[in-house]
């Protein structure tokens, strides 16, 4: 729901919007048109297919009044947490110094990506 013409679209024909994945769809920024949560809610009662959207949302989701009342016992919240020293090293002696550890943080863009840390 970031790109404008794509969330102007969900506010003006939410149906038509969700049709678009008739076998599912990952929705990023939910937050930004919460009543689509409502549309979604008929859809996965009327299909009875758990799973058919991913919501992503940079806001907690259960904080939400909207996802509590139309989607209660129908999600499952997955919290993504920052990579962990296991998952960037092999081995502890891989970790040379801490400080860089630190200093570059443990954020899956700054190494998928090659960002620089100090930009």
């Amino acid at each position: 729901m970031e790109d404008i013409s794509q969330r102007d679209f969900a506010e003006t024909d939410p149906k038509m919007f969700l049709n678009q994945g008739k076998k599912g769809m990952i929705i990023d920024e939910i937050q930004r048109v919460p009543f689509l949560l409502s549309y979604i809610q008929t859809i996965v009662d009327e299909n009875n297919s758990p799973g058919m959207y991913v919501i992503a949302c940079s806001q907690n989701l259960l904080l939400m009044e909207q996802v509590s009342r139309t989607l209660a016992g129908r999600i499952s919240l997955l919290t993504l947490l920052p990579l962990s020293l296991a998952e960037l090293y092999n081995d502890e002696e891989d970790i040379t110094d801490l400080t860089e550890v630190l200093y570059t943080g443990l954020y899956p863009g700054i190494y998928g990506r090659g960002f620089d840390p100090g930009r």
